[in-house]
């Protein structure tokens, strides 16, 4: 659901960007457009760990390896950026004769930057973003061992906010036309959670586990399209 959310968030933010993009010559704008992200995460797992291990359960990796796909895009006006993007993450797992744990998660944010590089065809930017989303872990029962857990698929979500630092850096194709320049970027952060809920299953507060913030570095690669004036 979190994961829906965020993409349904982003896309309107990428339409929105690219009708901006259209008026490059009016009010300061210079361009606008959006892409596809694909990268790697890094989260800290050690708190779960030791709920985790606490409950005879399997352990992720201490620093846990995530895929985020998702979208982002923006405007430029003058030398500042104001944008979006939205990822899930996908492919956390841990697993021992009795379970099998699922990580997953869903964000989105609203960004903003200022050009600190601009030299054709490259532009660098930071940024800095504010927003919130949900991590699931579903806990799946390969037998029916005695625990502290039904021997049933458990959902355990919670929600948070996010600050996200990142600094951007995108290579703009020199060939314009009316159907726009393909844009090549590369994104490195680090995504901190402010604030996060308890863990929830069946809308009951589990007091089993604390609070888990899955702080972390991230990468991206981001393909795309745009309009740009630089």
């Amino acid at each position: 659901m979190v994961g829906k959310k965020c993409v349904t968030f982003i896309l309107m933010v990428l339409i929105s960007s690219i009708a901006c993009g259209q008026q490059v010559d009016k009010n300061g704008f210079r361009g606008a457009g959006g892409s596809v992200a694909f990268g790697v995460g890094f989260m800290d797992f050690t708190s779960l760990n030791s709920d985790l291990k606490a409950l005879d359960m399997p352990v992720f990796n201490k620093t846990q390896r995530s895929l985020d796909v998702g979208l982002t895009g923006g405007a430029f006006i003058k030398r500042f950026y104001l944008g979006g993007s939205g990822s899930l993450q996908l492919g956390a797992s841990a697993s021992d004769t009795h379970y099998e744990l699922k990580y997953t998660g869903g964000y989105g944010m609203l960004k903003a930057g200022y050009t600190l590089i601009d030299r054709s065809p490259v532009i660098v930017y930071p940024t800095i973003g504010f927003g919130g989303g949900g991590q699931n872990l579903r806990i799946e029962p390969k037998n029916s061992p005695d625990g502290n857990l039904p021997t049933m698929d458990n959902n355990l979500h919670v929600g948070y906010m996010l600050i996200d630092f990142g600094i951007n850096a995108d290579l703009i194709s020199l060939d314009k036309d009316d159907g726009g320049q393909l844009v090549l970027g590369l994104s490195l952060g680090y995504k901190w959670k402010p604030w996060v809920g308890g863990w929830e299953f069946d809308g009951q507060h589990l007091q089993a586990f604390d609070k888990f913030y899955a702080n972390g570095l991230y990468v991206k690669l981001n393909l795309g399209w745009g309009t740009f004036n630089f």
